[in-house]
């Protein structure tokens, strides 16, 4: 396949309408996130036929590729996509439609979880790809050649991965999952930051309770709207362990603030937000509730049973356990949630029914090795 490197709106366009009828179109994108908090998208790779495109996001504008990306006729194939597509939508505010991911294709056909392009491309093509720019500054410019060529790379084996894994969600009657599944992964609220419930990304907060949870779900708002504000990292505001020592001590001042142990010296001049965010904590989304209670012994054991189900369901579908359900969601269940994934769509099919079955009273026995739901 032939690459070209592209900097500007008038080549992209000419290279693009050059190829206004190939139907499928690969995608890629490289960013970096270390030193701000929105991603800086630096590079889009467009495969189409027998050619790439390496598009430098940094001096051309994109706009081209808008229509492409919202051409409902064209499929548009990603490999893990739930990163690109955020950059993307930030980037056009608008998203891909016709969509494919194929790690979420793979999953669903007994790959793994979440297995990587380059053992995906190792299994279905037979061809062992480098990784050496895993860590690259794609703001770098002029890009060095091996960087292109790992750029490329990304994009080359896409297509005839997506008709492999196509073929055989058709031939396992599984394509209809792969759509369920992909849309949460097309949803523009899945990559809108809700700063009310921020706080769920606070490691440790389960450890507090009453005031001080309150105060630190508080704060891990503020401490959002801050990085959003000065596009930086929310570790540069507040690491998550300072957040929850200022959320114990309840600081009075500013000067007890930045006495706080690893306060970073950056945010110095957040003090007074992060201090009235203490004693007048913004609004947030309660997670106070019955479903973060321990377990009980009876809910503890439930559980088990229909982590049991669900992953004997699991290696029948030749699926991931998780791709089913979590342990979270199993505990929900067993608490008596029903709201949960893996009681709809093709869960459902596969496990969730067996569950309820299990729920409302059915026998489970182990039987010539294998679990047996109900009369049989």
């Amino acid at each position: 396949m032939a690459t070209t490197y592209i900097e500007d709106n008038q080549a992209l366009a000419s290279w693009l309408d050059a190829r206004a009828d190939v139907p499928v179109v690969a995608l890629d994108t490289e960013f970096v996130r270390e030193d701000t908090y929105y991603p800086i998208l630096c590079l889009v790779q467009i495969g189409l036929g027998d050619d790439i495109a390496l598009v430098s996001a940094l001096s051309a504008d994109l706009a081209p590729l808008q229509a492409v990306l919202t051409d409902a006729q064209r499929i548009k194939i990603l490999h893990s996509g739930s990163q690109d597509l955020e950059v993307l939508w930030q980037f056009f505010h608008a998203m891909p439609q016709n969509l494919v991911d194929t790690q979420v294709a793979a999953a669903l056909l007994g790959h793994g979880e979440q297995v990587g392009y380059a053992n995906l491309v190792h299994k279905l093509c037979d061809v062992e790809l480098a990784k050496s720019h895993t860590r690259f500054d794609w703001r770098k410019r002029p890009l060095p050649d091996k960087a292109m060529q790992y750029a490329a790379e990304d994009v080359r084996y896409l297509v005839p991965m997506w008709r492999t894994l196509e073929a055989e969600l058709e031939a396992r009657g599984r394509r209809r999952w792969l759509d369920e599944e992909q849309k949460t992964l097309l949803d523009p609220a899945t990559y809108d930051v809700d700063v009310r419930r921020v706080h769920k990304r606070v490691k440790g907060l389960g450890r507090l309770k009453g005031k001080r949870r309150h105060i630190a779900q508080g704060l891990a708002r503020r401490r959002e709207e801050l990085a959003m504000e000065y596009d930086m990292p929310r570790k540069w505001v507040l690491p998550d362990d300072v957040l929850l020592d200022l959320a114990a001590r309840q600081p009075s001042t500013v000067e007890d603030v930045l006495d706080t142990r690893r306060f970073p010296g950056r945010a110095k001049r957040f003090a007074p937000q992060i201090l009235a965010a203490v004693q007048d904590p913004p609004e947030t989304d309660s997670d106070e509730g019955p479903q973060l209670r321990p377990l009980s012994d009876a809910e503890e054991r439930l559980a088990d049973l229909i982590g049991l189900v669900v992953k004997a369901c699991a290696d029948e579908a030749d699926v991931a356990a998780k791709n089913l359900a979590t342990r979270k969601e199993i505990e929900r269940v067993a608490r008596g949630r029903r709201d949960v994934a893996l009681l709809r769509g093709w869960r459902d099919d596969i496990a969730g029914r067996q569950v309820q079955a299990v729920l409302e009273g059915a026998p489970v026995r182990y039987l010539d090795g294998r679990l047996v739901i109900g009369e049989a």
